[in-house]
């Protein structure tokens, strides 16, 4: 995986683990969070063998955060996924 992929893999794994730790109110889950990636990006696919490990490196940063620090941090990167989680 490329430096470039990378990148992509970890902001688009950062939106999602954000997203699923303020919609449950506890820690983003690893699984949780691979399968929306996947699906939404198709060419992660032939780097399946890699993008997990990046994925839980992400996952564990959003968990060090405080639920204020991810709600706030979702709203700076992804403020529409925000409002749809706060829609529900």
């Amino acid at each position: 995986m490329d430096d470039d992929l990378r990148e992509r893999v970890e902001r688009a794994a950062e939106v999602h683990a954000l997203a699923n730790a303020v919609e449950y109110g506890s820690d983003a889950q690893t699984g949780a969070v691979i399968g929306p990636l996947m699906g939404e990006n198709p060419d992660f696919r032939e780097h399946g063998d890699e993008v997990p490990g990046v994925v839980g490196g992400v996952v564990a940063r959003v968990n060090d955060l405080s639920a204020a620090e991810r709600r706030d941090r979702l709203a700076e990167i992804a403020p529409d996924r925000l409002e749809e989680i706060e829609s529900e």
